[in-house]
């Protein structure tokens, strides 16, 4: 993953750690931008001015004399549901991808309470398990069976 990540910072002069900690980009949006990135090059589109080209070697040309693949494009090009789903089949640079935020959103203190980004504590409540239930008795249950 590495590897790849530093291809794309060296050859293409896009760098997706940078990116994605400038920009605040979460999981998800992450995968959207990777997918809208892949699917602009294999349409031969650039991806900041959706120009078409005919062939790669010149969207590739445009994107040098451009400067457009260092640019950002718009988060309405592709901050859009259509974009969750992967150009290419098992792709490795989805999988690897990472989360800057913790799994649930939550931060836990010594004590182990939860407390969210906003400094929200979450306290969970005591349950009681109830040691009575209608559904002990027998004709209740052949009753709810029966019907």
């Amino acid at each position: 993953m590495d590897r790849l990540l530093e291809h794309m910072k060296v050859v293409h002069g896009f760098d997706l750690k940078t990116v994605r900690q400038a920009k605040r980009l979460n999981f998800y949006q992450q995968v959207k931008l990777i997918n809208y990135i892949r699917r602009q090059m294999h349409q031969n589109c650039c991806i900041l001015c959706c120009e078409k080209f005919e062939a790669r070697e010149d969207l590739i040309g445009h994107y040098t004399h451009s400067g457009h693949v260092t640019q950002f494009p718009e988060f309405s090009d592709w901050d859009q549901p259509q974009y969750f789903f992967p150009t290419f089949e098992n792709d490795n640079l989805l999988c690897g991808l990472e989360d800057d935020r913790e799994d649930d959103g939550n931060e836990r203190g010594d004590d182990g309470i939860a407390a969210d980004k906003d400094c929200n504590v979450v306290i969970a409540e005591d349950t009681q398990v109830p040691t009575e239930s209608i559904l002990k008795e027998g004709t209740v249950l052949q009753e709810l069976i029966r019907s």
